[in-house]
C-alpha cells in the first residue's frame, strides 16, 4: 500500500484520544514539599522522575503549573523542583480546586488534560483528580511519580481512581506520548531525559 494514498490505510486520520498530546496537555505538580517529602520519598525517586516531567513539559511547551500545600506550616517545593517552576499556586484545601483561578487560563488556551504527580497519592493526588475530573479534564496519574507514606493508602487510592476512569500513566509514557515521533525536534533531549539515572 502506498504512502502516497494515506486516506486508504487502515488507521483513523488523527491521533488515539487515549494517547497524551504536548499540545493538550498540562503538568501539575502537587505539594513536593519540604515536611512532607521524606517521609515519602525517603530515595529521592519521585522527586528524580518529577525533574524529569518538568524539563519534559519545558522542551515540549506543556505548560506547568504547581501547589504548595499551607506553605507556612509545611515549607516550600523542595528546592530541586522549585528553580525550574514559575508558577506556584498555594492552598489549604487539599483539592487543587482551591487553585482554579491558576487552571482557568489552561483551560481558555484549549488545553483539556492535566498530568499530575506529586504527593500523597491518596489524599491530594486523589481529591485533586476527582475534582479535575469532574470539572471536565482529562486526568492522568503518573504512577511513579506519586506517593504516599503508606504502601496501602498509595495502591488504593490508585484502585479508586482506575475505577473512576482516571487514567494511569508511566514518567516514560508522558514524555514518548509528548514527544509521538523520533522525528521531533526534541526527540534528542526526550530521548537523554529518558536516559538520565
Amino acid at each position: 500500500m502506498s504512502s502516497a494514498n494515506p486516506q486508504n490505510l487502515p488507521f483513523p486520520p488523527r491521533r488515539s484520544p487515549n494517547l497524551l498530546g504536548a499540545s493538550r496537555s498540562c503538568l501539575c505538580v502537587i505539594d513536593v514539599q519540604e515536611k512532607l517529602l521524606p517521609a515519602v520519598d525517603a530515595e529521592g525517586n519521585i522527586v528524580r522522575r518529577i525533574k524529569k516531567l518538568i524539563a519534559a513539559a519545558k522542551e515540549m511547551q506543556v505548560d506547568c503549573v504547581a501547589t504548595e500545600q499551607y506553605p507556612e506550616k509545611l515549607g516550600g517545593t523542595v528546592s530541586e523542583l522549585r528553580s525550574d517552576l514559575t508558577t506556584v499556586l498555594t492552598k489549604r484545601m487539599f483539592s487543587v480546586r482551591e487553585c482554579y483561578f491558576g487552571f482557568a487560563p489552561l483551560w481558555e488556551s484549549g488545553r483539556r488534560t492535566m498530568v499530575l504527580c506529586g504527593i500523597e497519592t491518596h489524599v491530594c493526588i486523589l481529591q485533586s483528580a476527582f475534582d479535575l475530573l469532574a470539572a471536565g479534564w482529562d486526568v492522568h496519574i503518573v504512577i511513579d511519580a506519586v506517593g504516599s507514606r503508606h504502601a496501602w493508602d498509595h495502591q488504593a487510592a490508585i484502585e479508586r481512581m482506575r475505577q473512576a476512569g482516571i487514567k494511569m500513566v508511566t514518567t516514560e509514557m508522558v514524555m514518548f506520548e509528548w514527544c509521538e515521533t523520533s522525528t521531533h525536534p526534541n526527540f534528542r533531549a526526550i530521548s537523554q531525559l529518558v536516559k538520565e539515572t
